[in-house]
């Protein structure tokens, strides 16, 4: 198995690698305080990673938020089968 990840690794990185061969060319980026000349393959991973962290963060505070709710069912859950038992109890 551990393997198997190396090779998957491997393939990512020749992947990548292509990809910048690939992507070379300098673009022109205008940003709010400048310009700045960057590979396209930069521009690109950079774009990628913002992404992911974005998506990360959001998903985060959902999880967040699931969890706390999940919580707060099984304390209430928790309470109502004490509830019941305490009923049946002679």
């Amino acid at each position: 198995m551990r393997l198997l990840g190396w090779i998957f690794t491997l393939i990512i990185i020749i992947f990548g690698v292509a990809f910048s061969a690939l992507n070379a060319t300098t673009v022109n980026i205008n940003y709010l305080l400048g310009k700045q000349d960057l590979p396209l393959s930069v521009i690109i991973l950079i774009s990628f990673a913002v992404g992911i962290i974005l998506s990360i963060l959001i998903l985060g505070t959902k999880i967040i938020s699931l969890t706390a709710k999940n919580k707060w069912l099984a304390s209430k859950l928790k309470k109502t089968e004490d509830h019941i038992n305490h009923l049946e109890a002679p």
